[in-house]
């Protein structure tokens, strides 16, 4: 996981996001898959103090699918 002021905890214990505020202040979700694996799920521009709602549900989303797909736990 990265620590701060690069990379933070989001929800639950698999969400997280890299910060790379050189680009823009741009955040990709990521997750641990299993084995070695690390999935970039969803990206988008931060431009407000929380993150927005619609960008946790389209993460939920493909968090959701990996599960099925049997990616992740």
């Amino acid at each position: 996981m990265l620590e701060m002021p690069y990379g933070e905890r989001i929800s639950g214990d698999n969400l997280f996001a890299i910060r790379v505020i050189q680009a823009g202040n741009i955040r990709v979700f990521y997750v641990y898959g299993t084995g070695k694996l690390i999935y970039g799920i969803h990206a988008y521009q931060k431009k407000t103090e929380q993150i927005p709602k619609s960008e946790l549900k389209q993460a939920d989303r493909m968090i959701k699918l990996l599960k099925q797909a049997g990616k992740i736990k």
